[in-house]
C-alpha cells in the first residue's frame, strides 16, 4: 500500500519495514509514484532537495542529493543518468549546498550584479532587448536552476516602457529545460480527497487567437507562435479591456534555446519589431551594463 500524501518515510516504514533506518526518515515526505518507484523528498531552504526512491516490489532503494524532481524522474526512467552524485554520504541531509553548487547563492541575491553574472554563466543564449531599443528600462531580472550539475536553466527579464503602461517579459531557457520529461506527466501524485490531476476541468471561455511565427535571431532560427486572448464582450468590459491593446503571449523554440514571454500595452505590429530586435546578451558587456543602469533608474 502506498504512503499517504505527505506521510514521512519514518511513519510509513513502521508498518512496511521496507527501508532500514535513515537519518532523514522524519524529513522525507511522500511525493508520489513514478512507475514502480515511490518518491520521498526532503526539502531545504538553501539548496535543492534530497530524494529517496523505493521499489516496493524488489526493495531497491536509490538516493539522490541536491537535484530537482525531473532530474530524478529522468534517471529512474533511464532517460539521462544523474551526474555529480559523488560524496553522497557526507552530503545526504547536509542543509548547506556543496562547494560545486556555490554559484547557486547568486540565485538568492536579487541585485542586478548577481543575475548579470548568472547570464554570463548560462550555457545557452539568453536573449534580451538590444542597445538599439531605448524606449524600455529593465525592471526585473531572475534566474532558475535545473539541478546542481546543470547550472542555470532559465533567465527571465522584464522591461517597462518609459511613459506608457507597456511591459515586455521574456524568459530564455536551456532547450533541455523545455524538452525535459515533465513531472506532471510521469508522477502519479496522491489525490487525498482532491480532484485527480487527470480529471477534466471546465473549458475556459477565453479563446486564443494564434499566429505561427518563424524568425531568425542572432543566427538562430526559431519557430513558434504568438497568441492573444479573445475575451467575450461582457468579460472584456469587466476586465476594462474593451477597446484597449490586448496582451500577447509568445513561445519560440530552437535547438539552442527556447523563448517564451508576454507583452502588454504594445500594438501587435510593434511586438513583431521588438521580437525581431532580440539578441543574445550573454557576452554583450555594453548591453548588460545598460541593463544594470536602467534597473537602478527604475528603483
Amino acid at each position: 500500500m502506498d504512503p499517504l500524501p505527505g506521510e514521512t518515510l519514518a511513519d510509513w516504514n513502521q508498518h512496511s519495514h521496507l527501508v532500514g533506518n535513515d537519518v532523514l526518515a522524519d524529513r522525507l515526505r511522500f511525493r508520489g509514484r513514478v512507475g514502480e518507484f515511490l518518491l520521498f523528498r526532503a526539502r531545504y531552504a538553501t539548496r535543492m532537495p534530497d530524494w529517496l526512491t523505493l521499489n516496493p516490489q524488489n526493495g531497491q532503494v536509490r538516493r539522490y542529493v541536491e537535484v530537482a524532481e525531473w532530474d530524478v524522474i529522468e534517471d529512474l526512467l533511464g532517460v539521462r543518468p544523474l551526474e555529480n552524485q559523488n560524496d553522497l554520504r557526507s552530503r545526504w541531509g547536509n542543509p548547506e549546498p556543496s562547494p560545486s553548487t556555490g554559484w547557486m547563492k547568486l540565485l538568492q541575491d536579487s541585485s542586478p550584479g548577481s543575475w548579470v553574472e548568472l547570464i554570463k554563466l548560462a550555457r545557452f543564449p539568453v536573449f534580451g532587448l538590444g542597445s538599439n531599443i531605448c524606449a524600455m528600462d529593465l525592471e526585473f531580472g531572475s534566474a532558475s536552476a535545473g539541478g546542481d550539475h546543470r547550472g542555470v536553466m532559465s533567465v527571465s527579464l522584464k522591461f517597462l516602457g518609459h511613459t506608457s503602461h507597456s511591459e515586455f517579459l521574456i524568459t530564455s531557457s536551456h532547450p533541455l529545460f523545455q524538452r525535459r520529461l515533465r513531472s506532471a506527466d510521469y508522477v502519479q501524485h496522491p489525490a487525498h480527497g482532491h480532484p485527480s490531476m487527470h480529471q477534466s476541468v471546465p473549458t475556459s471561455s477565453v479563446d486564443l487567437e494564434r499566429d505561427i511565427l518563424r524568425i531568425t535571431l542572432g543566427h538562430i532560427v526559431f519557430t513558434g507562435e504568438l497568441a492573444s486572448p479573445q475575451y467575450p464582450h461582457d468579460l472584456e468590459c469587466l476586465l476594462g479591456q474593451s477597446g484597449s491593446v490586448k496582451p500577447i503571449m509568445f513561445s519560440l523554440w530552437s535547438q539552442e534555446a527556447a523563448l517564451r514571454g508576454s507583452v502588454s500595452g504594445i500594438e501587435y505590429e510593434t511586438v513583431l519589431l521588438i521580437l525581431q530586435s532580440l539578441e543574445p546578451v550573454n557576452e554583450r558587456e555594453d548591453v548588460l551594463a545598460s541593463y544594470v543602469r536602467s534597473w537602478h533608474r527604475a528603483h
